[in-house]
């Protein structure tokens, strides 16, 4: 499914005012094709944040009917949207030039679109917590920033991979209080960790009726080695992906440091480090190793991608045969 966003243009002329005699041939400029954004135009960032919004456009426009220039207007309010917005706009935009008395001339024109998130809200159920009663959700201050220390060293050495479910208790203070494991990785030593950044978090209280109160609210922290080619060991594969409102990847990737003594090779290891700049995704596959259902993780919860933003997410994905039925916890980077 592809969505094409309409555009609401209006043409500014960067020439002298139009005679309106008889014998003059004044000719606004004009767009063949209607203008739009496709499913692939949608930066990933502005995905996993879950921006949309309208953008408007100051457009340069050439005698033969290229944008020489594009300029922002009127912000979506995402800077992922305008800058997407001004490359496509520049790269795939062409127009019928403007006409004055039967020469093609310069001119400007003015445009608006819109960005739709191309997602669809997940049904699948989230981890069971108490019931918060009605109270607004604990917000945490700021993204949480993985440690090196965060992967259990024993884990990333044996390659191990997991995605543990637990619960959390925030005070009326925004403290964490409690922390309990609702779907267990299968390796304690995730676990605990899990734990132990479930506890460390800090967060704006939960209100009801304009009051802090304590909640309780659910977590995902997921513990991935990447890129996925970083390993030839298969991630786990789980009966049903494991979802939460609020959710904390732990991504290490392997790499080799080469010591160089007297012009030989002196020594070769592999270590791990954090990484950035990822956003989950849940990859369901058939007994053929090939995708049938995603989903995406954003600031808004876990979504349904459209069919175009599923094959991008996972193009480059190599997922095992005879494992039909299979849902795979699988980061994609986000950078650029």
């Amino acid at each position: 499914m592809s969505i094409r966003i309409p555009i609401l243009l209006a043409a500014v002329f960067s020439m002298a005012a139009f005679t309106t005699g008889a014998i003059a041939q004044n000719v606004a400029p004009r767009m063949p094709e209607p203008a739009s954004f496709e499913d692939a135009d949608y930066p990933l960032s502005a995905l996993a944040a879950h921006e949309e919004g309208r953008v408007g456009l100051d457009l340069s426009i050439s005698p033969s009917g290229i944008i020489s220039d594009a300029r922002i207007a009127t912000s979506s309010g995402s800077d992922a949207l305008d800058r997407a917005a001004i490359r496509i706009a520049k790269g795939r935009w062409r127009f019928a030039p403007a006409q004055q008395d039967g020469r093609a001339v310069a001119s400007n024109a003015q445009v608006e679109a819109n960005w739709s998130l191309p997602l669809t809200p997940a049904t699948q159920n989230y981890l069971e917590v108490p019931d918060s009663m009605g109270a607004s959700p604990a917000r945490p201050n700021g993204a949480y920033e993985a440690r090196y220390s965060d992967y259990p060293p024993a884990a990333a050495a044996g390659r191990a991979q997991g995605v543990v479910g637990l619960r959390y208790q925030v005070d009326a203070a925004g403290n964490v209080t409690d922390a309990a494991i609702v779907e267990s990785s299968g390796n304690s030593r995730f676990d605990n960790s899990a734990l132990r950044i479930a506890r460390n978090r800090t967060f704006a209280p939960a209100t009801r009726n304009g009051m802090p109160v304590s909640v309780w609210q659910g977590l995902t922290v997921s513990y991935s080695i990447l890129p996925a080619n970083a390993t030839n060991a298969p991630p786990p594969c789980y009966a049903a992906p494991i979802l939460a409102h609020d959710a904390v990847l732990v991504g290490t990737t392997p790499y080799r440091v080469e010591v160089w003594f007297d012009s030989a090779k002196y020594r070769t290891r592999w270590e791990t480090r954090p990484v950035t700049n990822w956003i989950g995704t849940w990859v369901q596959v058939s007994d053929a190793g090939e995708p049938t259902n995603v989903l995406l993780y954003t600031e808004g919860g876990w979504m349904v991608p459209s069919e175009t933003i599923s094959r991008r997410l996972t193009a480059a994905r190599d997922y095992p045969s005879g494992r039909g039925g299979c849902w795979y916890y699988d980061p994609v980077s986000i950078l650029g």
